[in-house]
């Protein structure tokens, strides 16, 4: 699931759309002497500047512009943490510096600097966040990527003012016209397009209910194939890395929610007429194929072998990991299959299903995700917790993995009932073992949730998972707690959004026992409140 975005009205928790948590000093030697400060966003544009003499901004002077005469708080007010000990003013980073944007843009530029860059990463430096390593770089030599940049602001500001909404627009056109432009001469830059579709992506999987982003991603991935004298250029471009990287992950975790190919070629149709007539593009405008680049062998290819055991600080996971449960995605391709089949043919089929389900389950569990290693030098004290947390996160994913195949392995996904059961490992997990991995993953993504400012990719499709597969009331009460308190932290739409599923999935399943329920054939239970509430698409 993509793990970002701002709430949606008609879903959002009372005061959600009027605050955000954000951390202005995040990886600073003080970060632990934190409080919080309610400010305005025009106080923002201040602690922005430098106080003159380096003066200490009080609380009181903070606080006293947000209250107005009647005692209410203003709508536009931000919820950000500063040092009271000290100066709130961090410098700027010296790529944004240097562009000369009016002061509006500049705001922008400082909010995603000083507040989405510091939070959007569990670690936030400038070798393993790839905002500050990739993106702010490319922002000081590409006008593409100011304009990026600046989108991506205003798509997290959009909950603090209505304004903020048209210009997300308005940046959001400049950047399809300053793509298709790049696109179309021979010697564009990588680095624009890439970023540049990223960003479109990031935003369009979070506005709406649409399946946009997979439009974006489905015809870049055409276009790189296009470009075969650049591939060896574009695997050493850290952008291209940061690219790969992002999308391979969204990738994974869509095709565990939906048909990820039957809503790519879906999405296709309306702009098979939409697109010029080169005949470049006409080569990208043919619906994508069912073996596309998301299959594991193409997968596999696009990643580094010597580090796919090593933790992706962005994703939370390693590679090895999402080939693997890319792996156990394919095992709805399977169960489809299953239904063409004679029965003599149906009896092969279901044993080499039966030895794949036992495979992935012994290699889920001995995987072994490891830190990065870039991480050995860091012995700050505040560092630890964050290095330890990277593992727990990763451990997340690995036991919701576990859960994961035996919700793809029930006798029910392959049109099996109780009555005509199937042999060997159907299901994966015994019952204790599935109380076990619950337990586990909830545990897990708490100590994410309590120890974090909750980053971009913090855990949700673990705490997804594992909140689906709970039978008990208090194990129930628990997960929505955990929810609770990630939706306290940070506005992010996809929260709500799971949160919803999961409740209506529980209500599914009840009124089911009640009266005479079929489970639909390789589909997840998921997907039918995916679809009753037409977000299958977005839900990624």
């Amino acid at each position: 699931m993509a793990e970002s975005g701002p709430c949606n009205d008609d879903i959002h928790p009372p005061g959600a759309q009027e605050k955000c948590t954000s951390n202005l000093c995040a990886g600073s030697s003080n970060s632990s002497d934190i409080s919080f400060v309610n400010i305005c966003v025009d106080e923002f544009r201040l602690l922005c500047q430098d106080p003159p003499n380096s003066q200490r901004i009080s609380f009181d002077t903070l606080t006293s512009h947000t209250i107005e005469g009647d005692g209410r708080m203003t709508r536009n007010t931000i919820h950000v943490q500063i040092p009271v000990e000290e100066t709130p003013s961090r410098p700027l980073s010296p790529h944004l510096q240097t562009l000369g944007l009016s002061f509006s843009d500049d705001f922008l530029a400082s909010y995603f600097d000083r507040v989405i860059c510091s939070t959007g990463a569990l670690i936030d430096d400038l070798y393993h966040n790839p905002m500050r390593r990739v993106v702010l770089p490319a922002a000081s030599e590409s006008e593409l990527i100011q304009w990026s940049v600046l989108l991506a602001a205003t798509h997290e500001m959009r909950q603090h003012g209505r304004q903020y909404r048209v210009q997300e627009l308005q940046l959001q056109q400049k950047i399809l016209e300053g793509l298709r432009n790049t696109l179309n001469n021979d010697d564009w830059v990588q680095d624009d397009a890439l970023l540049g579709v990223l960003t479109v992506c990031t935003t369009s999987i979070s506005n709406s209910p649409s399946a946009e982003w997979l439009i974006h991603l489905s015809y870049f991935r055409k276009l790189l194939m296009l470009q075969p004298s650049q591939q060896h250029t574009f695997k050493r471009s850290l952008a291209y890395q940061f690219f790969m990287s992002y999308f391979t992950s969204h990738t994974v975790l869509a095709k565990t929610l939906f048909s990820l190919e039957d809503a790519m070629a879906e999405a296709s149709r309306p702009w098979d007429t939409a697109l010029d007539g080169s005949s470049r593009t006409a080569e990208m405008t043919s619906p994508p194929s069912k073996d596309h680049w998301s299959d594991t062998t193409k997968m596999c290819r696009l990643m580094p072998s010597e580090d796919r055991d090593f933790i992706d600080p962005w994703n939370g996971c390693s590679n090895t990991f999402q080939l693997l449960l890319n792996d156990i995605c394919s095992l709805k391709d399977e169960a489809k299959l299953l239904l063409q089949l004679s029965p003599t043919d149906y009896t092969e089929r279901i044993a080499t299903i039966d030895t794949t389900i036992r495979h992935l389950k012994a290699r889920l569990l001995s995987l072994t995700q490891l830190r990065p290693s870039t991480l050995d030098y860091d012995d700050h004290p505040e560092s630890a917790s964050r290095k330890r947390l990277l593992k727990v996160r990763a451990e997340a994913y690995r036991t919701a993995a576990l859960l994961f195949l035996h919700q793809s392995s029930k006798p029910a996904f392959y049109g099996r009932t109780v009555t005509s059961p199937l042999p060997g490992s159907f299901p994966a997990l015994s019952q204790e073992e599935v109380t076990h991995y619950t337990k586990t993953t909830l545990d897990s993504v708490h100590e994410v949730v309590a120890g974090t400012t909750l980053p971009f990719s913090w855990g949700l499709w673990p705490l997804f998972i594992a909140a689906c597969t709970l039978q008990s009331e208090d194990d129930k009460v628990r997960a929505i707690s955990i929810f609770t308190t990630a939706r306290q932290k940070k506005a992010y739409e996809n929260i709500p959004r799971a949160q919803k599923v999961v409740e209506l999935l529980w209500l599914h399943r009840d009124l089911s026992c009640i009266g005479n329920h079929r489970p639909r054939p390789h589909c997840y239970e998921w997907e039918i409140i995916l679809d009753l509430l037409g977000w299958r698409p977005s839900f990624a």
